[in-house]
C-alpha cells in the first residue's frame, strides 16, 4: 500500500489527519466484528486485506461516492468474506482426499497403531519375563541357555550333553517349557485387557 494511497484513503475518510485516523481504527474495528460474525477464522486479515482493497481503488485515482464510507468498506467485505469462504472449502477435505504428493509423511492413524503395537509388545515381553520368573531356576537357566546366541548345532548338542540327554530329549523338554510359557503369557495379557 503506497503512503498517497493511504494519504488518499485518510483524507477520503475526514479533512482532518487526526480525525481521519480515528475513524480508520473505529472502521476496522468494525470491519473485525463484520468478519467474526459470520464466522471467519481470519477476522483481523480479512479486514485488513478489506482496507487494502479500497486503499488500492483509492491510490488507482477511482472516485468513491459512497454517502456512508462504512457501507462501501461493508461491500468489499463481503466479496472479501465470499473468496474466504471458496478456499476454505478448497481445503475442507479430508487427508484421504489428498493425493499422494500431498499426504503427511507420517499419518496419524498408523502412528496410533504403531503406538499401540509397542505397548502391546512390551506387556507381552513384561508376561514372558514374569513367566519365566515363575519357573523353578534349573528349568528357568535352561531354556534361556537353549535359546542362547551362539550357533545352535554345536551349543544345544554340547547342553543336551552336559544334561546327560540325547538331543530329542532336550528338544522334548524345550517344547513343554514353551508350551507352559505360552499357556502363562496367553493368562497374563488376558489379565491386562
Amino acid at each position: 500500500m503506497a503512503v498517497n494511497a493511504f494519504d488518499g484513503l485518510l483524507t477520503w475518510l475526514a479533512p482532518e489527519r487526526e480525525q481521519a485516523g480515528v475513524i480508520y481504527e473505529q472502521m476496522r474495528a468494525r470491519l473485525i466484528r463484520f468478519f467474526e460474525s459470520y464466522g471467519c477464522p481470519f477476522a483481523d486479515d480479512c479486514a485488513d486485506d478489506t482496507i487494502q482493497r479500497v486503499t488500492r481503488k483509492i491510490g488507482e485515482g477511482e472516485m468513491i461516492r459512497a454517502a456512508d464510507p462504512y457501507a462501501y468498506f461493508r461491500g468489499v467485505a463481503r466479496n472479501v468474506l465470499s473468496e474466504q469462504w471458496r478456499r476454505q472449502e478448497k481445503l475442507a477435505g479430508t487427508i484421504d482426499d489428498l493425493p499422494p504428493a500431498y499426504e503427511p509423511a507420517v499419518r496419524p492413524l498408523e502412528l496410533e497403531a504403531r503406538a499401540e503395537q509397542r505397548r502391546e509388545r512390551e506387556q507381552r515381553l513384561a508376561c514372558i519375563e514374569a513367566c519365566l520368573d515363575g519357573l523353578p531356576p534349573e528349568s528357568r537357566r535352561l531354556f534361556i541357555d537353549y535359546h542362547n546366541d551362539e550357533p545352535h548345532g554345536a551349543h544345544r548338542a554340547r547342553l543336551a550333553s552336559d544334561l546327560g540327554l540325547d538331543i530329542t530329549a532336550l528338544r522334548n523338554r524345550i517344547t513343554r517349557l514353551r508350551k507352559k510359557i505360552e499357556s502363562c503369557a496367553t493368562t497374563c495379557m488376558q489379565s491386562r485387557q
